[in-house]
């Protein structure tokens, strides 16, 4: 067992009184030795550790970009000629034209005039589900870039509008796995900026940029 240090000696000079609080002082304390580094099996194991958790990783993120995937399949920005799906529907906008005041309606010429301007929207409406499904013309609106928005119009020629086109109107009622290609028309403004159709299904309705 090894012995405490000698307690301290005072120094020759050191005025006799003081003598006493030498002998009586504690021992100085001796430092730990220091942590010897880490061996090279230490550092590997570290860092193999250190590997396996970052490969654990992986299928994480993996997992999570699908999941986002799917999110953005059923909700966002989409551009003309991307089909959205919104279940059970699918929706792909074909085409979009500004009309002018004047629109041609029937086969005879026939044309009706808008308040402002005519904005025509040609769209595919699929039905994915099992049972025939039900949707309003108000599910499509269209809005500008200051979030004003626009119904479908309502007029009575418009209604013919989509069988002079060769499509088929608005039902709002398709069958199991059936697609209706038909056309959306709108009274807007003539300067209507940053068009977009808003497909509202879902807490987060799709959005169409209506731009080439």
């Amino acid at each position: 067992m090894s012995q405490p240090p000698p307690p301290l000696m005072p120094p020759s000079n050191i005025p006799p009184g003081l003598a006493a609080y030498y002998q009586t002082s504690q021992p100085v304390q001796v430092p730990p030795p220091a942590t010897p580094p880490p061996s090279r099996r230490e550092r590997l194991g570290w860092r193999l550790g250190l590997l396996i958790f970052a490969w654990s990783l992986i299928p994480i993120a993996l997992i999570t970009m699908i999941v986002i995937g799917l999110i953005a399949s059923s909700a966002g920005t989409f551009k003309v000629g991307e089909t959205v799906t919104a279940t059970p529907w699918q929706l792909t906008v074909r085409s979009y034209k500004n009309e002018g005041k004047s629109l041609q309606w029937n086969n005879a010429g026939l044309k009706v005039d808008a308040t402002n301007n005519w904005l025509t929207v040609e769209i595919n409406l699929k039905n994915t589900g099992t049972q025939a499904g039900d949707i309003s013309s108000g599910s499509f609106v269209v809005q500008d870039a200051n979030g004003n928005t626009y119904p479908v119009s309502d007029r009575a020629e418009i209604y013919a509008y989509s069988a002079y086109k060769g499509a088929q109107s608005f039902s709002g009622n398709i069958t199991p796995g059936a697609t209706e290609r038909t056309y959306l028309v709108y009274d807007v403004p003539a300067d209507l900026k940053n068009p977009q159709l808003v497909f509202k299904q879902g807490t987060n309705p799709p959005i169409i940029k209506l731009e080439n």
